[in-house]
């Protein structure tokens, strides 16, 4: 292309291709008239027509055409062509020519630019591969196997710089004008990979820039539908190729400015592909789809499920209807037919694929509501919200149940903060009694100690010794709760028998319920129940059950005391009748929650909460139901798997005197073993008046 653009026109391959057909056109026109009437006037016109495109007076060439010796077609513009015979040397040309064609009847000669051309070569055959052989009578394997050619003689002489005569189809001009048009092409190629350097450049430098005008490009070409711009980039594509193709034979300026638009099209349509990573997703379907969802988005999701069915069965009836329309309409050409045959199921199909897509995501997203409320009846739903797609049925009830469980979540974080400032605050207060409270005790002990007082102040003396007494023991109650709701309690984990452990309890409180005026029935397993707990801390459990019972129960009325073992648990079952009527909806367990409000000696309404935050502490379960004046509590702890022990021979030992083991007590502990030693389980498990079903009284 380069070599084309800057060549001499009479070296190039189309000068050469219009040299070589006019001679032959010449030659096979005389062959054909060979032996009848000439007509010079008619065939001198015929003449221009094949050598000069019909064009009057044209110098740019001159040609001369002899049979037989007598002249049959000239335009030698004042030359004579004839002179010029000289096969084997160079001849002096006219002014302004520079190209001599000599056919004598066997062979061509040709001279260009002041020299000779060798045509045929050594050998003179003519090989089709060789793009730069002339293509011309002479050729051993190329005869001109007429016998009139003999008779013929033809002169061509071309100038050096052809003008343009006429508008009309000037072979010559054509080819001057393409070499022209190519290097204006390739100076405009020259000058556009200048541009793109400079483009490359400025790019290195400000891509930042370039990369947010590029993102906001793709932002303006988004709008547009795919359909849109898809047609669009065909258009600029051929009208693209169109002015490049044209512009190899004519440069103009309105298709240089319709090129660089097309250019700059494309590279919109480039830039939207490259940032608009679904550019294809935004079509005609998915607008009228988009469309129909946002007018569906004014009705209950109810509402909404059904309007989309009956939309999507209009759909798929208005597609068919077309489809068969389309197929009626074209029934005499199978082809059409079959193709809006296919073209109507894949419009069904689509359109049954939208609506599923939609229904299968409304029933997931049911699902994963579902989920979330479950999630949020177990309270695991912390930091774990709901985010549904915006133009889901169930969005806005996704966002309505996150903000019931941020809600629930803030209202109990209030709760626990409230509860850990009273926990602080009753501990605070606890340890600011607790100093001068060891000096009342102390000085009461001492007030004691003395001699020789009036009887009235021993009875005041009894009376603050009893309540210091009482006030000692809360405020290390309200320790030990204090302890066990921020987790800080020590615990001495160990295998214990819960069965053992409630007889050594009810042992240790002999002398109290043998006071008390109720009767007291209890009943135990006959094998052990293991668990894995702190022996001292639900001796203390089971101790404040017991003296719940004793203190709040009708007298006169029954307590069973009852050990369970049920589905791999250990329950301990405590049952009595309330003296006071039970109030509904109340948490015993509660600090200060006393059976009676309105009484304020007795109980310091801790027992029950100790007996929960020691028991949950250790690993066990805490439950209390009432019904009517039944009061119920249960104290559950998972059963542990201890296989028999094997025996195992050992050599015998010296004997060492064995010690009772015994469960550690917080108090009173020897008069507690000493009662569990004379103590007969028998009698104290089953009595002869007592009901053995403890499931109703």
């Amino acid at each position: 292309m380069l070599s084309y653009a800057y060549e001499n026109f009479q070296n190039t391959q189309r000068f050469r291709n219009n040299v070589e057909n006019r001679l032959y056109s010449v030659l096979t026109l005389y062959e054909q008239r060979y032996g009848k009437d000439w007509n010079i006037e008619t065939e001198e016109a015929y003449l221009d027509n094949i050598l000069l495109d019909g064009i009057e007076n044209d110098q740019n060439l001159l040609y001369l055409v002899q049979y037989k010796q007598n002249t049959i077609g000239e335009n030698q513009a004042g030359h004579d062509l004839s002179s010029y015979i000289q096969k084997d040397q160079v001849q002096n040309l006219p002014d302004g020519y520079s190209f001599l064609l000599y056919f004598d009847g066997e062979k061509t000669y040709i001279q260009k630019d002041g020299s000779l051309v060798d045509i045929y070569g050594a050998g003179g055959v003519y090989h089709s591969d060789f793009g730069n052989q002339w293509y011309v009578p002479g050729y051993k394997n190329e005869p001109y196997t007429s016998n009139s050619q003999k008779d013929f003689k033809v002169w061509l002489m071309v100038t050096e710089n052809p003008v343009p005569y006429s508008y009309q189809n000037d072979w010559m001009m054509d080819i001057v004008n393409s070499q022209k048009n190519m290097r204006m092409v390739l100076s405009l190629l020259g000058a556009v990979v200048l541009i793109m350097a400079v483009l490359f450049i400025a790019y290195i430098l400000l891509r930042k820039d370039k990369a947010l005008f590029d993102r906001k490009l793709a932002r303006f070409t988004g709008w547009f539908l795919f359909e849109v711009k898809l047609a669009a980039a065909v258009i600029a594509f051929i009208a693209a190729w169109s002015c490049i193709t044209s512009m190899l034979y004519r440069v103009a300026g309105a298709e240089v400015v319709l090129l660089c638009a097309c250019l700059w099209g494309l590279y919109l349509i480039l830039t939207d592909m490259r940032y608009n990573k679904k550019f294809y997703a935004h079509n005609t379907v998915t607008w009228v789809v988009h469309k129909i969802f946002c007018f569906n988005k004014r009705y209950p999701v109810q509402r909404k499920m059904l309007l989309r069915a009956w939309q999507c069965a209009a759909a798929v009836a208005g597609v068919a209807l077309i489809g068969l329309f389309f197929i009626a309409a074209f029934s005499g050409l199978s082809m059409l037919s079959f193709f809006f045959f296919i073209l109507t199921l894949t419009g069904i199909a689509g359109i049954v694929y939208l609506f599923r897509r939609k229904y299968v995501q409304t029933v997931n997203d049911l699902g994963l509501l579902l989920n979330q409320i479950e999630l949020i009846r177990s309270g695991v739903s912390e930091g774990h919200p709901l985010f549904l797609k915006s133009d889901a049925d169930l969005c806005a009830a996704a966002n309505s149940l996150n903000s019931i469980a941020e809600g629930i979540q803030q209202a109990v974080e209030r709760q626990l903060k409230s509860e850990r400032m009273k926990i602080e605050l009753i501990t605070n207060v606890s340890h600011d009694i607790k100093t001068p409270l060891t000096s009342i005790i102390s000085y009461v002990e001492l007030l004691k100690q003395e001699e020789g007082l009036p009887e009235h102040v021993l009875d005041y003396i009894r009376i603050l010794d009893r309540k210091a007494t009482r006030l000692k023991f809360m405020v290390q109650d309200v320790f030990d709760i204090s302890k066990a709701s921020t987790g800080n309690i020590e615990l001495h984990m160990e295998q214990l028998d819960l069965v053992k452990l409630i007889k050594q309890t009810m042992a240790e409180l002999e002398e109290p319920i043998s006071n008390a005026p109720l009767v007291f029935k209890t009943a135990y397993p006959q094998q052990p129940a293991m668990i894995y707990a702190d022996g001292q801390r639900l001796y203390r459990v089971f101790q404040n059950l017991v003296q719940n019972a004793l203190q709040y129960s009708l007298e006169g009325s029954r307590v069973y005391v009852a050990v369970k073992l049920e589905s791999g648990r250990a329950m301990v079952e405590v049952k009595n009748i309330s003296k006071f009527e039970v109030p509904e909806g109340v948490d015993f367990s509660e600090r200060f929650v006393r059976g009676d409000a309105s009484r304020s000696d007795g109980g310091s309404g801790l027992g029950l909460s100790i007996a929960r935050s020691f028991t949950e502490a250790c690993g066990g379960a805490f439950a209390i139901r009432t019904e009517a004046d039944l009061f119920t509590v249960q104290v559950s702890f998972p059963l542990l798997k201890i296989d028999p022990p094997h025996p195992v021979e050992v050599e015998p030992a010296e004997e060492a005197p064995q010690s009772p083991v015994h469960l550690p007590l917080p108090r009173g502990g020897e008069a507690g073993i000493r009662g569990l030693e004379s103590l007969d389980y028998t009698d104290i498990s089953v009595q002869e008046d007592g009901p053995k079903d403890y499931g109703a009284f």
